[in-house]
C-alpha cells in the first residue's frame, strides 16, 4: 500500500501516545497486551494494569496473580519491542480499576469479556475490545471502518486510513444504510479522507440492512479483524458501538473524541 506524497504525518507516528491495557492470565488478556503493543509499535512503551480486589486497612494485600499477570504482560509486550510500565489497582471490580487509571491515557485496551463493554460504556478515552482474529494473522491484517454522517465517523475513517497505512493493510468502509443527500455527501468525504491518506480509493460495502447487522456482516465479508467506528458523546449501553462491540467477533477500536 502506497501513500501519497501529501500524506498527514500522523500515518507514520503512532496514532496514539499513550495505550493502558489491562492483562489477565488468561489467552484473552495476552492477546490484548499483544494488539496493544502492535498498535503502540516498536520501542514505545504502554502502561499495564491489573486489577486487584480492594481490602480493608490492615488486611493484607494478596496480589501474586496480578504480579504474574503484569510479569506475562511485559514478556508478551518485549516480543515486539515494546516496553511496559506495570501497576496494580484496587479497586472493587475490574471495570472500576480501569477507569481510575484511564487518566492520561488515549486508549485503553481490553480483553473481550464483560469488563469491556463496562469500560466502553463509561470510558471518555478511546476503547479497543481485543478478540483473536477467527484464523491465524497478522493483527491487524483487514480493517473495516463503519461510518455515518457525524463527526465521530470522520474521525474513525481518518484514524482507519492512519493504521492502514502504518501497518500495511486494506480497509473498507461500510456506510449506514440512509441514503438520503446528506449521508451520500458525507460518504463521498469519508471516501476523500481515506483515499488522500492511503493513496487507495477504499472499497465501500453498501449495506441496506439495519447499522448493527450491516456492520457485523460487512466485517465478515471483507474477513476484518479490527472493526473502526466512532461514538458521539453520552451515547447509551444500546448505542450502534455498544451492540457491534458486544456482538461481534473480532476486535473492535471505538474512537472517543479526537484522532
Amino acid at each position: 500500500m502506497s501513500a501519497t506524497a501529501n500524506e498527514p504525518s500522523s500515518t507514520r507516528t503512532p496514532p496514539f501516545e499513550r495505550i493502558l491495557c489491562l492483562t489477565g492470565l488468561t489467552g484473552e488478556g495476552a492477546e490484548a497486551v499483544r494488539q496493544a503493543a502492535i498498535l503502540a509499535g516498536p520501542g514505545a512503551t504502554i502502561d499495564l494494569v491489573a486489577v486487584a480486589p480492594r481490602r480493608p486497612p490492615g488486611r493484607p494485600h494478596p496480589q501474586a496473580e496480578q504480579i504474574e499477570s503484569l510479569v506475562i504482560g511485559d514478556r508478551t509486550a518485549s516480543e515486539h519491542a515494546v516496553g511496559s510500565r506495570p501497576h496494580i489497582a484496587e479497586a472493587p471490580d475490574e471495570p472500576t480499576g480501569v477507569l481510575d487509571t484511564i487518566a492520561g491515557h488515549d486508549l485503553v485496551v481490553v480483553p473481550d469479556g464483560g469488563t469491556g463493554l463496562d469500560v466502553l460504556s463509561h470510558s471518555t478515552t478511546s476503547v479497543l475490545i481485543a478478540r483473536a482474529a477467527i484464523s491465524p494473522s497478522t493483527f491487524p491484517e483487514s480493517i473495516l471502518v463503519a461510518v455515518d454522517g457525524t463527526a465521530e465517523a470522520h474521525a474513525a475513517a481518518r484514524l482507519g486510513a492512519a493504521l492502514s497505512v502504518r501497518h500495511d493493510t486494506s480497509v473498507a468502509l461500510v456506510a449506514t444504510p440512509e441514503h438520503d443527500a446528506t449521508h451520500q455527501h458525507a460518504l463521498q468525504h469519508h471516501i476523500e479522507t481515506v483515499e488522500r491518506i492511503t493513496g487507495e480509493r477504499p472499497l465501500v460495502l453498501d449495506e441496506h440492512r439495519g447499522p448493527v447487522p450491516s456492520i457485523l456482516a460487512a466485517a465478515a465479508g471483507v474477513e476484518a479483524s479490527l472493526i473502526v467506528m466512532g461514538r458521539r458523546p453520552g451515547a447509551h449501553d444500546r448505542s450502534v458501538s455498544a451492540q457491534v462491540a458486544g456482538a461481534a467477533t473480532r476486535s473492535v477500536l471505538v474512537v472517543r473524541g479526537p484522532a
